[in-house]
């Protein structure tokens, strides 16, 4: 495990591209404006900056460079974004005359295309925006609410919606073709959503369920939806997966006294623990590239 170190206060590793750049954000010594960074072997760590002050997050990155995330607008208000090295910052959609900052880009693939959720007074939607253009992805039929979390390069995306049926969120993948797909989800469910999708439309998240325990899960067309082992503890998530069917998250241990950042080789096998950095209690893995390589955040003295 290496520690990727800080600009400023904590810091957060989000996501990886299959060349081991690892993107997240970071907190300035306020504690509380946060930037988006980049990091490669080469180059450290590297804030991405705020164009209109305020704070900044990247959650994605895809095989060029380019992220995900979300920025602090000219209005003051939190709207998803798209950065690259030739353009910088491009804010995505706009949340007026709302003041609400659950707006976020959250997954990016290789096409530049991205996908998240922004919010029009307490309804949120899934978007799908592609060079300037910005359409929303309708949730499950008879429902109001959705939101995108990954997509992958056939322009499919896994995420969340509420369900007419169940009256809570729960995970789904959408294609324009077929449109939202329930994929099903665990009974006590309290809430539910894909956080990552492969090129083989393999999909895993996570269902939260009431009391607070949460199962990873496994979805495909072929084999359903299949829950993930834990290492001990009741509180399981699954927050990405490679081309090989590697799946990375996180676990709480026997007794729930700490969580650890693990992999599962395939979604029938237990997880193994990739441990913690020196001296920290913790980790969480957020993200898994074609390399095997995990990226993730671990508590520290």
């Amino acid at each position: 495990m290496t520690d990727l170190g800080t600009l400023g206060g904590s810091s957060y590793g989000t996501g990886c591209n299959n060349s081991g750049e690892v993107v997240g954000y970071f907190y300035l010594a306020d504690g509380v404006t946060s930037h988006a960074f980049t990091w490669t072997a080469a180059t450290g760590m590297v804030d991405l900056g705020a164009p209109f002050g305020g704070s900044s997050a990247a959650y994605a990155v895809n095989d060029s460079g380019n992220l995900a995330g979300e920025l602090i607008d000219s209005a003051g208000q939190q709207v998803p974004g798209y950065w690259s090295p030739g353009t910088g910052w491009i804010q995505i959609g706009n949340n007026s005359p709302f003041d609400d900052h659950r707006n976020y880009g959250f997954g990016i693939n290789n096409r530049n295309q991205v996908t998240g959720q922004i919010y029009s007074g307490e309804q949120v939607d899934a978007f799908f925006w592609e060079n300037g253009t910005f359409k929303e992805i309708p949730p499950l039929a008879g429902a109001g609410d959705s939101g995108g979390r990954a997509i992958n390069n056939k322009i499919h995306v896994a995420g969340t919606s509420t369900s007419a049926a169940a009256f809570v969120f729960i995970h789904t993948f959408w294609t324009a073709s077929a449109g939202q797909l329930s994929t099903g989800y665990d009974a006590g469910t309290s809430f539910a959503t894909g956080l990552s999708l492969n090129d083989n439309d393999e999909m895993v998240g996570a269902d939260v369920l009431s009391g607070g325990n949460a199962t990873g899960f496994y979805w495909s067309a072929s084999a359903g939806h299949n829950d993930l082992m834990s290492a001990g503890g009741t509180v399981v998530y699954a927050y990405g997966i490679n081309a090989r069917g590697q799946i990375a998250g996180w676990s709480s241990l026997t007794g729930q006294t700490n969580n650890r950042a693990v992999v599962w080789p395939t979604y029938q096998s237990a997880p193994s623990s990739i441990g913690v950095l020196p001296g920290g209690t913790n980790s969480y893995s957020q993200g898994i590239n074609n390399l095997g390589q995990v990226c993730g955040y671990s508590d520290v003295p």
